[in-house]
């Protein structure tokens, strides 16, 4: 748990908790498709590009997966 007074905790929002949850379920190889239902994004590509780089980066090397 985080200390009591840590500031980064001032600067999560509930966009940034959904792309941790999103990073979580795509580094555990979950179907980019149902994580983009599930998580509310409109589109494919506009989830995607929420991803970090080293997650994005394994879309190009398996399909969309």
């Amino acid at each position: 748990m985080a200390e009591e007074g840590d500031p980064r905790w001032a600067e999560l929002t509930f966009h940034g908790l959904r792309r941790i949850w999103a990073t979580q379920l795509k580094s555990q190889d979950v179907d980019s498709l149902l994580v983009c239902d599930w998580g509310g994004w409109d589109d494919l590509e506009t989830f995607l590009d929420t991803l970090p780089g080293d997650v994005r980066a394994r879309r190009t090397e398996g399909g969309t997966s």
